[in-house]
């Protein structure tokens, strides 16, 4: 190889590893059939989110009729001694509650938004390796093409799998195969023609990897589980100083009750949803992807 071109190729095109070892990294690429250590326990994750709202409704029900019972037994005791302070306290409460909700939704909403963002990342990665490869002589120009083709294919089957894991597990083999596959023609075509040119097309095959890598650590990013019991406590103990203050005033008040616990309820179910990237109602759109297969398709069929 000449020198002169060898310190511009990137660091894998110089020591690239055999195709056969490519991806049994989990630091080179996690996407790959890797189980990632996880310093979080999967339980809540693991639950349906509808039925984490279920039983936060009902827990909260119960605090607040609880807390009502104990109000109510208070005042009958001190009197109105008993609700000094009282609506300082469950002022207190509520705004802590109230900024928990929001700070868990944040973390929730700014997963899901990185989430999107890699999405067009990979589209745009795949895309320009493709138009890249058409500097390649053939036969490899036609070989990594039609690789990145079937790859576009293969991550849109991955994101279809959503929960099955049979069918998510098949879906990344075949992520792996073909990765194997695209960084073994751009190897090649490093050690064969170390120019300029193709250095871009390398730089262009390692970024639909890293992509791939960064794909996977987003979507087993979730929210702590701490912070979302410490959510759940903060919201049981909001409306139970609710059902408290009420009880003092020998006052029910069930239809504000009933519509704060369910606007709890709501927004919790929204940031569980937003936090689960392969199932749910709020679905990462794969708009950018599905346009870039329709493309590579026109140009696979102009060709011919």
């Amino acid at each position: 190889m000449d020198p002169r071109w060898f310190t511009i190729l990137p660091f894998h095109a110089r020591h690239a590893q055999p195709p056969a070892e490519l991806g049994r990294s989990p630091i080179c690429n996690p996407s790959l059939g890797v189980a990632l250590p996880s310093g979080t326990s999967d339980f809540l994750y693991a639950t349906d989110a509808w039925l984490i709202v279920l039983v936060l409704v009902a827990v909260l029900l119960l605090a607040t009729e609880l807390a009502f019972r104990t109000g109510r037994l208070t005042a009958s005791r001190y009197g109105e001694v008993a609700k000094e302070g009282a609506g300082t306290i469950q002022g207190a409460v509520l705004a802590l509650d109230g900024l928990l909700l929001a700070f868990t939704f944040s973390l929730a909403a700014a997963r899901f938004d990185a989430r999107k963002l890699l999405v067009v990342d990979e589209a745009n990665a795949i895309g320009t390796a493709h138009r890249r490869a058409a500097l390649a002589p053939e036969p490899e120009r036609g070989a990594i093409e039609d690789v990145l083709r079937r790859y576009v294919d293969a991550r849109l089957e991955a994101v279809q799998a959503g929960t099955d894991e049979r069918a998510r597990l098949a879906a990344t083999a075949r992520d792996e195969e073909l990765q194997r596959e695209l960084w073994s023609l751009c190897a090649s075509l490093g050690r064969s023609h170390p120019t300029m040119t193709m250095s871009l097309l390398i730089s262009s095959g390692n970024d639909v990897i890293d992509v791939a890598a960064k794909q996977a650590m987003a979507l087993d990013d979730h929210v702590p589980e701490s912070v979302l019991f410490l959510l759940y406590l903060a919201s049981a103990l909001a409306m139970a100083a609710i059902g408290f203050e009420n009880g003092l005033n020998g006052l029910r008040q069930p239809v504000v009750t009933s519509i704060l616990t369910v606007l709890i309820a709501l927004t919790v179910f929204v940031i569980l949803d937003l936090d689960r990237p392969r199932r749910g109602l709020i679905r990462v759109s794969q708009k950018s992807m599905l346009e870039l297969r329709d493309d590579l398709a026109r140009q696979a069929a102009a060709r011919e």
